[in-house]
């Protein structure tokens, strides 16, 4: 018989739900701006559509056009559901220990930040968090991509995966 891990989360909210919300509020953030601010609807080969925004500085709404940018993912890679995959990364979760900008951390900094966080949200939880962040940054910023690899494998060999 294979083992089973259970799903393990310290989240008030399911990933769904917070992707959801996310997207309602910067749909609720565009309104006000006219259609024509919002910039290009084709781009092309070799670049990707970059979905217009609003961007909240001190306070003020500065609306962000659509644009095209390089398109550095993978061919025939992502689900064709169009579903997340392994889900959105939540942001500041691993932060609040000290675990930022981890490309230029030491490796010993890295390893108490998540020394804490493992006190907190349990191993694996983190390590879920891990795996996300090395997804993720693989191909946009692989050093983050190779740090948070490392320390995905350091937490399995220093805490197990138990689920409870």
């Amino acid at each position: 018989m294979g083992r089973c891990i259970r799903k393990q989360t310290t989240a008030k909210v399911t990933s769904r739900k917070y992707a959801a919300a996310t997207r309602r509020r910067m749909g609720i953030r565009m309104r006000g701006f006219r259609k024509s601010k919002r910039g290009v609807r084709r781009c092309p080969k070799g670049k990707v559509l970059r979905v217009a925004y609003v961007r909240i500085t001190r306070g003020r709404r500065v609306p962000v056009p659509a644009s095209c940018i390089p398109d550095i993912g993978a061919v025939g890679k992502g689900l064709r559901s169009g579903k997340p995959g392994i889900g959105t990364l939540k942001k500041g979760n691993l932060v609040r220990f000290g675990y930022q900008k981890i490309a230029g951390m030491k490796e010993g900094a890295r390893r108490t930040a998540l020394r804490k966080a493992v006190a907190a949200y349990g191993a694996l939880t983190v390590f879920r968090k891990l795996n996300a962040l090395y997804v993720y940054t693989r191909r946009t910023s692989p050093a983050t991509s190779r740090a948070a690899g490392a320390d995905k494998e350091w937490i399995r060999a220093t805490f197990g995966l138990k689920a409870f």
